[in-house]
């Protein structure tokens, strides 16, 4: 049995932590292909060594005190990314607080204080691209200049590429707001989940026939680009259900403001107050205005019979 994920919030949390010490280090945004493949690497050197692998990431993002005019939308939310990164293996993250102390730290300061005295790491593992440090003055190369001088090894993992693409944080954000969910899905290696609590809205839906669960989305996770999306929702206890999901502001009423709303097939309970997660599976069409509600019934029946064709095709 796989032991569940222990997680700390401080250096001195770490104490019992075995040894040797190999960490990976990283924001680990959306926990794709390319952090994957680094987790991977961690448990192999850490096995090598007959010692602990611990993932070493920070939160907020970095940027939301450096630039927060700069910070991207997250592909994960907190909660989410701790559940990804014990899916990929994780049994040990620390989770240090971005805030003005480690803000201040430079290169040089980052390595002795953090991962030679703090969690006396043996080796340390990190993307192509990782930089650190004060306004990010550190990079791979800086890393492995510094951490020799304290006997630690440094491992950078080379990108990972799908079908002649790297895979970034930055590239499944562009993918998701251009509403390319398959592109995305290949390069997370797994679909992309929204996920909310579910609140009451106009009841547009449920006056069509259709009645849909109004998701609020966690501030600061993106939201994919507009349009009609083949889901397939988990709902509270585990279970999953075909569904259609809408991300728009609903133009044949006159909408402004973009929302969430997704129609689970076949399925009448009320979910108010619950949390429900969607898996994009596939763009369906664009969000377009129809000249009547009657058009736009019929139009989600289609939509609805795409799903379920493709729920089918899948079992």
């Amino acid at each position: 049995m796989v032991p569940p994920l222990v997680v700390a919030e401080q250096l001195e949390a770490t104490a019992s932590w075995g040894h040797p010490r190999v960490v990976a280090v990283g924001f680990f945004d959306g926990v794709h292909r390319g952090h994957q493949e680094l987790l991977r690497r961690l448990w192999l050197a850490a096995g090598s060594l007959g010692g602990t692998g611990i993932v070493l990431t920070f939160h907020p993002h970095p940027l939301a005190l450096l630039r927060p005019e700069l910070q991207p939308p997250l592909l994960t939310g907190f909660s989410h990314k701790l559940q990804l990164l014990e899916l990929a293996g994780a049994q040990h993250l620390l989770v240090l607080p971005f805030g003005d102390d480690l803000r201040q730290l430079d290169p040089g300061s980052f390595v002795r204080q953090i991962l030679a005295d703090g969690l006396k790491a043996r080796a340390v593992l990190v993307g192509f691209n990782f930089t650190f440090g004060y306004r990010g003055q550190g990079n791979a190369d800086t890393l492995q200049a510094l951490a020799s001088r304290h006997g630690i090894a440094v491992e950078v993992v080379p990108p990972v590429r799908v079908r002649g693409s790297v895979v970034s944080s930055t590239v499944i954000r562009q993918c998701l707001l251009e509403g390319q969910v398959e592109r995305a899905r290949e390069l997370l290696g797994r679909p992309h989940r929204l996920c909310g609590r579910v609140m009451p809205g106009s009841g547009r839906g449920r006056g069509l026939g259709f009645p849909t669960c109004n998701l609020a989305m966690e501030a600061g996770v993106l939201v994919p680009g507009r349009g009609v999306y083949d889901v397939r929702v988990t709902l509270p206890g585990g279970a999953s259900a075909l569904g259609v999901c809408n991300i728009g502001s609903r133009p044949t009423f006159h909408g402004q403001d973009t929302g969430v709303e997704v129609h689970i097939i076949d399925h009448h309970q009320d979910r108010y107050g619950e949390i429900l997660c969607v898996d994009l599976m596939s763009r369906l069409r664009g969000e377009l205005r129809f000249p009547s509600a009657q058009d736009l019934a019929r139009q989600i029946r289609r939509d609805i019979a795409q799903v379920r064709r493709a729920g089918s095709e899948a079992d």
